[in-house]
């Protein structure tokens, strides 16, 4: 008895209590604080009630919501059950309250987070959802988005970031809800009779807790509007020209509200009741459900409750962190993996592949904080797919216990790209893959690969999130179910761990931790701290003297940051691997099932080759020679007089009439070997070769007809077998009119072939810097962008692959025994070509500062290899050569150390003297601890170096020290004509 009546006194103690909706994409949760959560990546709700004083969680009650997945790539849930979810768990929490003696009228407000970018539409005069909600994940809205990037111009998926800070992607809402109302009758009636409302899963809760068809508030707030690609971050509001591009009507969109405000009050009433034993019959403003009898009152109570917080999952995670300053950064792993990042009130626009979002707005008169933010699409679900379709584990933590057993993955790299890549590369046509398999390879070595998998995300959009801020972070907040995994925290700092710098005489070291909260959910407490906070309210402050300290767990790195550079770069070459392997736009019949006609049996493929030998000799002899591809440039300019011009018009008017029977269905026909062919008539006369075909035959005339049809049936970058499309043919066979015919036409530029590589690195890697020029001249007429960076499956950018291959014609050329020889000749006017090619790229943007993806070399690095002084040279005069001169490979290595090290190289002394003279650091160390100086080979050239090198360091130093002089006021004149004397 005395015990039971020092618990209650103790309640009464508690204060004011702020229970928080946590509606996650793996759960609805009702909270109110003292329980573990499951670390699992299943999907449930819960809700949780907090102590407003201490942040302490009381209680909480969880319940799992189904998922149906009706195609590949679609994700939908029940909008009724995510509500009737809602309903249970505030009964089973209240109940729980009950027992534990705490008044459930202490409980002042609610607050709702919830998973953003999930779709869903409803009848605002029913209150009935009008299709499932569409889950963030869902890839159906694929072609919806390829349609809508072909409107912009230059078909650039950062179209609308200026305005929205997201690129135009299947996972935003806005594409979402323009499939729904394309794809579904009942959707688009409702539109059109002013019936529907949209909103993500927090704008329906509210709707339907504050009285639904009766009145309900249909508002959201500015961190889930922000995720729709319909809100204007800089205005704060939804924006017509956004609605407009997408044909969404405004009236159908919630109001947007502060994250922190009042919204309305709790409703629950009880409209009729069929009593039993133990069960009443209850219906809300909408559904019927059966509830317990006791637990009714309970209950009931909430309502009158205000609903006074909305925060977007990950924000609500931010905040609970309590990252309120500009830098702080915390990373959830749950379903996804998500790295905010505050950047405090003003949004920062990321050049690397992240997003920025409105991070929170805590009052209607408080400014909106914004963060750049990292997605990443598969983390916690990972666990649940070897769980539930491999079959391998038996729960999250039999993975960690299989992972620890080999605590390696032998060389195995997972990619789990099943919804596509997110963040940084944002690539819809990448897919999982698995990939450095050997028949030592078992479960354990892929239960461990699946938990680097998580890490090595993390560690993409961190680097990224690192460069757009300029400011390395040195320590990750981490929260979420999956944390409670001693060894994936573990491997995420190992991942994460920047290499040792000795900055200063104390040899300071500088590393990066995971921290793990002593609460593994944080999502619900940063609802529950806007509610409790919201003005009216007023029951829990936010100053930052009043904010509870989080406990935590450090995890330091433990491997050697070269294995984690080693091990990285091997994970960046299983992420090329898995890009551009779906298509959005399968073969299929009118039934939607797959063609019979999307394989190629053997007589099709008889077929397809006697087409191409009949097409190829007719085009031989039926066009002039004059089209073929010229190999000298001069001649090319002088043959283009007005006369050539007429005769060039002449042939596409009588191309135009040969090919003008064809519909666009004959000119993509494909062959057995996917070349696109073309038929006339019934009789299947051969009228020529597709379009590939021609401009790889060099037939301008022909091209130029066959792209402009082409085009205007949208098929003008169809791909051949090799991926292939004609702009890419027609570089890869130095077609420049073509090129340019075809860019003028619309021809895009950034497309990949099986290689990977664009029309730039084909141009880059064969010397055809007429046809890289004329590319650069349409993209700059056109105004539009062109990545110049892009990586090839083999980790190369352009301006990587002309180095290389001017490197190779430098070391033909050395190696050749006769310099005056016809090869040597040629081998001089190649190494030209390169050249312009490697300035071309320059001046297109392409940075030589840029690192591969294998071993982390720079195009300086590369040139170095072979002390190409010609490229050497015009790297090191670049404006920004200081800032990669002293750059390191993942190795340590600098140019310096890579020059050092070359044996008896004819340009070895003048390359190192050329570094030296334009800043190279000869004290630099790399991983090994080994300076340039101790690379260089013994023999007569490498006394040479060293003397240089010894030469150059000495005068550097009499030069520092001259300036020191002269900064103290010594004898100008002698000390001006000392540094005239250095600086020769």
């Amino acid at each position: 008895m005395n015990g039971t009546m020092a618990a209650s006194s103790h309640r009464i103690m508690l204060g004011p209590l702020v229970a928080a909706i946590d509606q996650g994409t793996s759960s609805t949760r009702f909270l109110n604080r003292a329980d573990v959560l499951p670390a699992e990546a299943s999907f449930f709700l819960s809700l949780k009630v907090f102590n407003s004083k201490t942040a302490e969680l009381l209680s909480h009650h969880q319940v799992e919501i189904k998922q149906s997945f009706p195609k590949e790539g679609w994700v939908e849930e029940d909008p009724k059950e995510i509500l009737q979810s809602v309903y249970e768990c505030m009964e089973r929490t209240c109940e729980k309250l009950t027992q534990l003696n705490i008044d459930i009228s202490n409980i002042k407000a609610i607050g709702v987070t919830n998973q953003r970018e999930t779709t869903l539409v409803w009848d605002k005069e029913t209150g009935e959802p009008l299709y499932n909600a569409i889950v963030w994940l869902d890839l159906r809205t694929q072609s919806t988005v390829e349609r809508l990037i072909n409107k912009t111009p230059g078909r650039n998926k950062n179209h609308l970031k200026h305005k929205t800070g997201l690129p135009i992607s299947t996972y935003f809402s806005a594409v979402k809800l323009r499939w729904l109302m394309d794809n579904v009758d009942e959707v688009h009636k409702a539109v059109v009779s002013h019936r529907a409302m949209f909103g993500t899963v927090d704008s329906w809760l509210i709707w339907c807790l504050t009285g639904g068809k009766s009145g309900g508030v249909h508002c959201t707030d500015v961190t889930n509007a922000s995720r729709t690609m319909l809100f204007n971050i800089h205005t704060m509001d939804w924006d017509p020209e956004l609605c407009k591009y997408f044909g969404i009507p405004m009236e159908i969109l919630p109001r947007v509200r502060s994250s922190s405000e009042i919204y309305g009050l709790m409703i629950y009433q009880i409209t009729r009741m069929s009593f039993d034993t133990n069960q009443i019959q209850a219906q809300d403003t909408q559904f019927t459900y059966t509830i317990n009898l006791f637990s009714l009152q309970k209950s009931g109570a909430l309502s009158g409750i205000p609903i006074s917080g909305c925060l977007g999952d990950q924000s609500a995670a931010l905040v609970g962190q309590m990252c309120f300053q500009d830098g702080q950064a915390k990373n959830t792993y749950g379903t996804g993996c998500f790295l905010l990042r505050n950047t405090g009130v003003k949004p920062v626009m990321s050049d690397h592949g992240l997003l920025t979002t409105v991070a929170y707005k805590l009052g209607r008169d408080k400014p909106a904080c914004y963060a750049l933010e990292g997605s990443v699409a598969i983390a916690g679900a990972v666990v649940r797919w070897l769980q539930d379709n491999l079959g391998i584990i038996g729960s999250s933590e039999e993975l960690e216990k299989l992972a620890a057993s080999v605590g390696t993955s032998y060389g195995c790299y997972f990619v789990p790209a099943f919804s596509g890549l997110y963040a940084p590369y944002w690539e819809p046509s990448a897919r999982g893959i698995i990939c450095g398999l050997t028949q030592f390879t078992n479960k354990s070595h892929l239960a461990f690969a699946a938990l680097e998998a998580v890490c090595f995300q993390t560690r993409e959009i961190l680097d990224a999130m690192n460069q757009d801020s300029g400011i390395p972070l040195t320590q990750l907040q981490v929260d979420g179910g999956m944390t409670s995994n001693r060894l994936l925290m573990q491997l995420q700092a190992d991942i994460l761990c920047i290499p040792v710098a000795k900055c200063d005489s104390k040899n300071r070291i500088k590393k990066t931790f995971s921290v793990k909260p002593s609460m593994p959910e944080t999502t619900a407490l940063g609802a529950a701290m806007a509610a409790g906070a919201a003005e009216g309210v007023s029951v829990w402050s936010l100053n930052p003297e009043d904010l509870s300290e989080v406990t935590s767990e450090k995890f330091e790195p433990q491997i050697n940051p070269e294995e984690s550079e080693f091990r990285y770069a091997r994970w960046k070459k299983a992420v090329q691997k898995s890009m551009n392997w779906e298509t959005t736009e399968p073969l299929c019949n009118g039934n939607g099932e797959t063609s019979i006609f999307s394989s190629a049996p053997l007589g099709f493929y008889i077929i397809g080759s006697m087409v191409m030998l009949i097409g190829a000799k007719y085009l031989a002899g039926c066009l002039i020679s004059d089209l073929r591809p010229a190999e000298n440039v001069q001649a090319v300019h002088k043959r283009n007089t007005v006369k050539e011009l007429l005769m060039i018009k002449r042939q596409i008017q009588r191309e135009a009439q040969r090919v003008g029977e064809l519909s666009p269905e004959m000119l993509i026909m494909q062959d057995a070997d996917g070349d696109t062919d073309m038929l006339r008539g019934t009789t299947h006369i051969i009228l020529g070769r597709c379009l590939h075909i021609a401009v790889a035959q060099g037939r301008r005339a022909l091209a130029y007809v066959l792209a402009a049809k082409m085009a205007n049936c949208g098929s003008l970058d169809v791909k051949e077998h090799n991926r292939q499309t004609a702009l890419q043919i027609a570089t890869a066979s130095n077609q420049h009119l073509i090129v340019q015919d075809l860019l003028g036409l619309g021809a895009q530029v950034d497309t990949r072939d099986l290689w990977g590589r664009s029309p730039l690195h084909v141009c880059a890697e064969k010397g055809h810097f007429l046809s890289l020029q004329n590319i650069w001249r349409t993209v700059m007429e056109r105004g539009s962008t062109i990545d110049v960076e892009m990586f090839n499956y083999d980790g190369f950018t352009p301006l990587h692959a002309a180095v290389m291959s001017h490197n190779a014609v430098v070391k033909e050329l050395g190696s050749l025994e006769n310099p005056c020889s016809y090869m040597a000749m040629e081998l001089v006017e190649r190494k030209k070509t390169f050249v312009e090619c490697v300035k071309t790229l320059l001046l297109m943007g392409a940075s030589f500062g840029t690192k591969d993806l294998k071993s982390g070399r720079t195009c300086l690095h590369m040139a170095s290899e072979e002390a190409n002084m010609e490229l050497l040279n015009i790297f090191l005069d670049h404006p920004s050569s200081l800032s990669f001169i002293n750059a390191k490979t993942f190795s340590g290595n600098t140019a310096l150390h890579i020059v050092s090290s070359l044996q008896n190289h004819e340009s070895q002394v003048d390359a190192v003297k050329l570094l030296m003279r334009k800043g190279a650091d000869s004290g630099n160390r790399n991983f090994e601890n080994e300076l340039p100086s101790q690379l260089v080979p013994e023999g007569p050239v490498g006394e040479k170096v060293n003397a240089r090198s010894s030469y150059c360091f000495q005068q550097r130093q009499k030069c520092d020290a001259l300036k020191n002089k002269l900064s103290r006021g010594c004898n100008f004149i002698l000390i001006g004509v000392a540094l005239q004397e250095c600086a020769r």
